[in-house]
């Protein structure tokens, strides 16, 4: 029998935001039984994610709703880069570069350099 291990709530989140290109409703992330989003998020922001948020434009909620994204390379802030790419703690633990591994990927030309 293989061992499965289950993908951490930083995982799925950023798996999500990977696997699409736009905004995602709070509502979705509790449909996904991730109820504590907002505290991961937190996280991912202390390891240089930037989530950005604003109302949700995409459906009419009773009550105020957030809708998220992961914002891209391009219009990330740059950080000062204290690793490679080879040795990326984000990649190593999500499988997912950091914001600076990410520009860094995006002035490569091999279509296999992007994971992300």
């Amino acid at each position: 029998m293989k061992n499965f291990k289950m993908p951490s709530q930083k995982q799925e989140i950023l798996q999500m935001f990977n696997q699409t290109d736009g905004w995602i409703c709070s509502n979705v992330f509790r449909a996904n039984y991730l109820p504590e989003f907002r505290a991961r998020f937190n996280d991912l922001r202390k390891d240089g994610f930037v989530i950005e948020a604003r109302t949700c434009r995409q459906h009419k909620h009773q009550g105020q709703m957030n809708e998220y994204r992961l914002k891209t390379s391009e219009t990330a802030p740059q950080t000062t880069k204290d690793h490679t790419l080879d040795d990326c703690p984000s990649y190593n633990v999500y499988k997912v570069y950091c914001p600076s591994c990410r520009l860094e990927l995006a002035g490569n030309t091999k279509e296999e350099d992007f994971l992300f």
